[in-house]
Order: C-alpha cells, then structure tokens, then sequence
C-alpha cells in the first residue's frame, strides 16, 4: 500500500509545507478518540450515540443512512456545517462511536503534511480510521488540492500509490466559503448535513 512511499512524502511535504517560504504553519496536536476510552475528557458529557442526541432529526437520518452505507458497501466521506455550538464535532465523534473507528482530529488552517503521513500510515493496519478537520474553509490551498485524489479514489497524487480506504469528515462554520474555494472537495464528498440552529425560545417551546 503506502510501506514505500517515505520518499514520496518527504518530498511533498518540503512542497506543501513551502520551507522556502517566510512563514512556515505549526503542527497541531491531534485529538484521538476512541469508543472504549472516551478521550479527550471534554467529550465524556456529551452525547456518545444517536439516540442521546438530541434535535436535528433530518442531519441524524442521514447519518443513520450513511452509516448503513459504510457498513455494507463502502467509505463515505462528510461534509458537516453550521453555526457555532450546533454540534458538528459531537456528531463526528459519534459516527467513530457508532463504527468504533479511531478518530484523529486536526484545524483546517494547521493540518500538515506530517499530519497526513502519520494518519495515513496508521490507517494501513486494524480497523479503518475517520480524519476529522474542523474549520474545513481554513484549510491551505494546497492541501485541499493535495487531498482530492486521496478522497476521490484513496490515491496519492503523484505515483498513484494506493492507500487504504478511510473517512474523512470535514466541519464548517463557512459553508458558503468552502464552496467558493474548494468545491472539488466538497463534490467529493456523499453525505452534506447541515445542521440547524435552534435559539433558546425554540427549545424551551419543543420541551414544554
């Protein structure tokens, strides 16, 4: 799969990175989750599965359909938007709960090439891992383009190194900037959920 591709991404990554530039981007720390040990700490109080997620009934049928569909034949990939607090990263980390996929977590504007290259070599063995980017619409041009093929057809650009299948998830606040700067990526994405923002008299009104 990708055992020989060191070089490969050795040199994309002195690309992508641009080390000649003036500024070069900070790594960001991972987050790592897993369905046996709730991690990080933050997620322990928040809904685990579906059924203790509470409104947003049309973004969980699609997930529940999705799901299905990652199960019995084949990755999906996802693309979650809406306002702040709707819950875009809780429903990423139940979709890892309900797989019980390992779930590495990144910053659009921070994800690296060394970031890549360590998921996509831990995702060669055991069960299939979930990339989870937050601020999707943050993401460095040349990453998008970087990730295209890897979403379209799980190969690397150059070489057409195969890699192992996985999903990757991306969540928004900017939708509509997202669309603007990297439609190809959102295309090949199948499962658009827009969640949607309740205000405080909404839900006071639906409990009463």
């Amino acid at each position: 799969m990708i055992n020989n591709s060191t070089e490969f991404f050795d040199g994309m990554e002195d690309l992508i990175c641009g080390k000649n530039d003036q500024e070069t981007p900070t790594s960001q720390e991972k987050e790592v989750y897993h369905s046996a040990q709730i991690n990080p700490m933050t997620y322990k109080f928040r809904p685990q599965i579906l059924e203790q997620y509470v409104g947003q009934e049309n973004a969980k049928e699609l997930i529940r359909l999705n799901l299905q569909k990652i199960i019995s034949i084949k990755s999906v990939h996802f693309i979650i938007s809406g306002t702040q607090g709707t819950g875009k990263s809780t429903l990423a980390y139940i979709l890892a709960n309900h797989l019980d996929f390992k779930i590495h977590t990144y910053i659009g504007g921070s994800f690296t090439m060394e970031n890549l290259k360590q998921f996509l070599f831990e995702n060669e063995t055991g069960k299939q891992h979930i990339l989870f980017i937050d601020e999707i619409h943050s993401l460095r041009k040349e990453m998008a383009e970087f990730m295209y093929p890897l979403l379209e057809d799980f190969l690397l650009p150059i070489g057409g190194i195969k890699v192992r299948d996985f999903i990757f998830v991306g969540a928004t606040t900017e939708k509509n900037t997202l669309q603007k700067k990297f439609s190809p990526l959102v295309s090949r994405c199948g499962a658009d959920i827009l969640l949607e923002h309740y205000n405080s008299e909404e839900i006071n009104s639906q409990t009463i």
